[in-house]
């Protein structure tokens, strides 16, 4: 049986995750590593380490009560995203016979 391997278009999208991250990382090293830089955590509440604490998810800097915009790097609680995800959807194996279960 070959060793399964992922399309040349999957590894290209792999790729590009992984050099989204190490960018966001190397502008950002101080993001909150909790959160991830987004402020909140995955069930939708304010994230412990940095915004409950006045600190920007995305710089680490004081973030005064009241404002959505860091004064420091911009960070908007409205719009801006964290660090982006480095994991893919990969679909390179969706038609193989062999049950995944």
């Amino acid at each position: 049986m070959a060793e399964k391997q992922h399309t040349k278009e999957c590894k290209k999208q792999q790729k590009l995750a992984r050099k989204q991250v190490m960018a966001y990382d190397k502008r950002f090293p101080n993001h909150c590593k909790t959160c991830d830089g987004w402020g909140y955590l995955p069930d939708d509440s304010s994230c412990l380490e940095c915004l409950a604490k006045d600190r920007c998810p995305r710089c680490g800097q004081p973030f005064p009560k009241g404002l959505n915009k860091c004064p420091h790097c911009s960070f908007d609680l409205n719009n801006d995203r964290g660090r982006p995800d480095d994991s893919i959807e990969c679909n390179c194996y969706i038609n193989e016979e062999e049950d995944w279960d």
